[in-house]
């Protein structure tokens, strides 16, 4: 008998000692962190009053000027608007103009989805990544080393540039001599 209590308290003990908390009870936590620490936040209710009649102002505005405008300024407008979204998609992805030169509509290859992430999902299956938090940490894995080889290619291109313009310098001494 007390063989068997003391074997109960060691299972305890060892549980207690390392927690395997999930992804999420985690996430939770977070949650509620952020949504308490938001509410402790003091905030007077002129200002939720204000901010609230601002707000409704500017929908107002922006449901009068939808209303006035022009099918062309219609489509310019969502334009604009989708184009904005690509950029912010883009900047959170870590890629701008200068790392690769094309984008969607100008690129030599025709393709209208250039920028966009091909994901292969039959390799993922095999690779073993099925989470989407795994893939998403992967692809930036991925794209970290694409950006530092193409630093490393750009390098190399510029250096061949200015090898060969050293050698032209050279030939045009040679043949003035």
């Amino acid at each position: 008998m007390g063989r068997d209590s003391h074997k109960k308290k060691q299972r305890y003990r060892s549980r207690s000692r390392s927690p395997k908390r999930s992804y999420k009870y985690e996430e939770r936590r977070r949650k509620e962190r952020r949504f308490s620490n938001s509410r402790s936040r003091s905030r007077s209710p002129q200002n939720d009053d204000k901010a609230l009649r601002y707000k409704e102002e500017q929908r107002k505005m922006k449901t009068l000027l939808k209303s006035v405008e022009t099918p062309e300024e219609k489509r310019a407008r969502r334009l604009a608007k989708k184009e904005a979204k690509e950029r912010k998609r883009k900047a959170e992805m870590g890629w701008d103009e200068e790392d690769l030169g094309y984008t969607n509509s100008n690129n030599p290859f025709g393709d209208h989805n250039l920028r966009e992430t091909f994901t292969w999902h039959k390799k993922n299956e095999v690779v073993g990544l099925k989470n989407a938090e795994e893939q998403q940490r992967f692809q930036k894995q991925k794209q970290d080393e694409m950006k530092v080889e193409l630093q490393k290619v750009k390098q190399r291109r510029l250096e061949r540039e200015r090898e060969k313009a050293a050698r032209d310098e050279e030939m045009v001494k040679i043949i003035d001599v």
